[in-house]
């Protein structure tokens, strides 16, 4: 049992940088506001904003370039399915799609006249949701399109697919609403909240997060019949929230950028930016993008430094209890030489040469422990309550 136990701790750095808020500024190369930002790969994305403001790179973002959306209507919404076709809507009910890597863009007619706040893609299927509940998809790239009846007034604000048949949309005044027949009826969950809600996303039929006004983030584990509040951290705004498995999350709030390992039961906040985060979005857990005001734009990866190196030892390493909030014991079968402790910034707030030692000072979050023995040194993963 013990034997489990210590390899569930055990990893080296590498593999749980994804804790530490590692984010570096991208030049845009516009002062325009950024509402949403998509990628296909690691290396191709885009981003669109006020005045039909549109970017792209294909490395990464080391480099943006300014794209034609052909449009100047504020766009809040971007989607691809591929590296070469995507959707992009916006206010007015405007909407324009392209067929090869956003080079060239053509308006599409949706026939929803109002303001378009969100598109999503699924197989062959694309769906758009937007103010005073309406909503609708395509199925044969734009060539014509389907409404569909939300039953809300309230505007919504973030659409998400699981698959072809089930979905769920949030919005205005805490409205979250569940398809499983496509969109042809839409069933209303109690979410538990009127808080506006921004943004949803599911990785799977059962695990959803939804996130809004006042800090508001909620959690569902069996598909949106019920909905549980977890504990932000923040009181502002959440703009958009993203999973990329059921542990590993993320979220943009005015200038913070929160993250979570544990699914949401504790989240750490960080700030990034003086200017305001309206969007992010990930391919995979090592590599996400966030967009706002004045044109920023922010990188995440796990590859990069901390200034800590990686673990050298092969020693195994037990915290416990963890989480934990008062006292921290280390356990190892080598002798300890060093026990240090950094924050999700990379910067050290304790150090120890024994085993065992109050945490109660430290603010709730994620920390790492490296620890040093005779035979070299080894990292682990702590939550603080």
């Amino acid at each position: 049992m013990k034997k489990n136990i210590l390899s569930f701790f055990c990893i080296s750095f590498s593999a749980i940088s994804t804790f530490g808020q590692v984010w570096t500024t991208q030049v845009s190369g516009t002062s325009a506001a950024l509402n949403s930002v998509h990628f296909a790969s690691p290396t191709q994305g885009w981003a669109v904003g006020s005045a039909g403001v549109m970017l792209g790179t294909t490395d990464g973002g080391t480099t943006w370039g300014g794209l034609s959306s052909g449009i100047s209507s504020q766009l809040n919404s971007i989607c691809f399915s591929s590296p070469a076709n995507g959707f992009a809507v916006g206010t007015g009910g405007a909407v324009i799609k392209t067929v090869n890597g956003g080079a060239t863009w053509s308006s599409v007619t949706a026939g929803i006249p109002f303001n378009l706040n969100s598109v999503f893609n699924v197989g062959n299927t694309w769906f758009v949701a937007g103010d005073m509940g309406g909503a609708g998809y395509t199925s044969n790239a734009g060539s014509t399109w389907n409404g569909m009846s939300t039953g809300t007034p309230f505007n919504l604000k973030s659409i998400s697919y699981i698959s072809a048949t089930q979905g769920a949309i949030c919005g205005d005044n805490g409205v979250i609403k569940k398809t499983t027949n496509g969109g042809t009826t839409w069933s209303t969950q109690v979410s538990g909240t009127t808080q506006a809600l921004n943004s949803i996303k599911f990785i799977s039929a059962t695990d959803g997060w939804a996130a809004g006004g006042g800090g508001t983030i909620l959690h569902t584990s069996d598909g949106g019949t019920t909905w549980s509040a977890q504990t932000s951290g923040v009181t502002t705004s959440i703009g958009s929230i993203f999973f990329t498995d059921a542990m590993n999350g993320w979220a943009v709030s005015g200038s913070k950028i929160l993250s979570t390992i544990n699914g949401g039961n504790t989240w750490t906040s960080s700030v990034v930016t003086t200017n305001f985060l309206v969007s992010l979005f990930f391919v995979d857990a090592s590599n996400g993008w966030a967009v706002g005001s004045s044109g920023t734009v922010l990188k995440y990866s796990n590859s990069v430094s901390t200034g800590l190196k990686e673990a050298t030892s092969k020693a195994s390493v037990h915290l416990f209890p963890n989480p934990g909030s008062s006292v921290l014991n280390v356990e190892t079968d080598d002798r300890i030489e060093s026990v240090s402790m950094y924050n999700f910034l990379g910067g050290l707030v304790k150090s120890e040469t024994q085993g065992s030692f109050s945490v109660e000072e430290l603010p709730a979050g994620v920390y790492l422990v490296e620890l040093k023995t005779e035979k070299g040194k080894t990292t682990a993963r702590f939550i603080k309550e």
